[in-house]
């Protein structure tokens, strides 16, 4: 089995695994607009990411996907691991991203790999700043010409984050 997904797609709309068999009729003439990857192992993960190109600093916080609902976490684990806080420089610089930006990563065999990159925050990204460290706020300081860097703690623990969600009146009182 593989992994396909759309080029340009949102969410995970048209993803699915297929049967490397069927790849050539299932692809077609539009092999382009696909991306075929190999199958991943869970954990899912997304990592949460500032970096600021003139000052080179940078922050990363690790949000394991525990429990999702319409696409965006509701339950994650946050956490630090070293390799992706390296791997989220190393985007940065690559991809020439400053302020927020957020990317996915599963295992194969030979260790974290990723699986999405993308250059804005995530849907879930907010669900750090009950830790101290707000990437929405940080990326509007920088972009104000403000320090950045006050909506940064250090964070080296493990804590888990659950969502819950209030109910807005649209309308005229009843």
């Amino acid at each position: 089995e593989l992994f396909l997904k759309p080029r340009s797609g949102t969410g995970s709309h048209g993803a699915r695994k297929v049967k490397t068999v069927d790849l050539p009729v299932l692809l077609g003439a539009g092999a382009a607009k696909w991306i075929v990857q190999e199958m991943c192992l869970p954990p899912e993960v997304t990592v949460d990411a500032y970096y600021d190109p003139s000052s080179g600093k940078s922050h990363a916080i690790c949000r394991e996907r525990i429990e999702i609902k319409a696409g965006v976490s509701t339950k994650a684990r946050l956490f630090v691991d070293e390799e992706l806080m390296h791997s989220s420089l190393g985007i940065a610089r690559a991809l020439d991203l400053a302020g927020t930006f957020c990317f996915q990563v599963m295992r194969n065999s030979s260790g974290w790999v990723v699986t999405d990159v993308n250059p804005r925050p995530g849907a879930a990204t907010a669900m750090c700043a009950v830790t101290g460290n707000d990437f929405f706020a940080a990326t509007f300081a920088r972009s104000w010409g403000e320090d950045a860097q006050r909506f940064f703690r250090p964070f080296n623990s493990e804590q888990f984050v659950t969502r819950q969600y209030g109910e807005f009146l649209m309308g005229p009182p009843a």
